[in-house]
């Protein structure tokens, strides 16, 4: 995405500029985000109904602290 940001100028006798300042915003690479760095996964896991079921994340052991999961709530 391209933003062309307007700005103005003021000079010390008083006459101003608006030149306009473009700045290009390029999304992160994929690879250098945490998702793009990490393979969470898990293992089967069994429950009778009714009853809850936890099932931790076993696949990638180098996960960062402060990453959180979630699954749906109704299953």
């Amino acid at each position: 995405t391209e933003v062309n940001i307007p700005i103005t100028v003021h000079y010390p006798d008083g006459s101003t500029d608006t030149p306009n300042a473009k700045v290009t915003v390029t999304p992160k690479d994929p690879s250098e985000t945490d998702a793009g760095q990490h393979d969470p996964g898990y293992d089967d896991a069994k429950t009778q109904p009714g009853k809850p079921v936890e099932v931790p994340q076993t696949k990638d052991k180098n996960i960062p602290p402060g990453t959180e999961f979630e699954g749906p709530k109704d299953v």
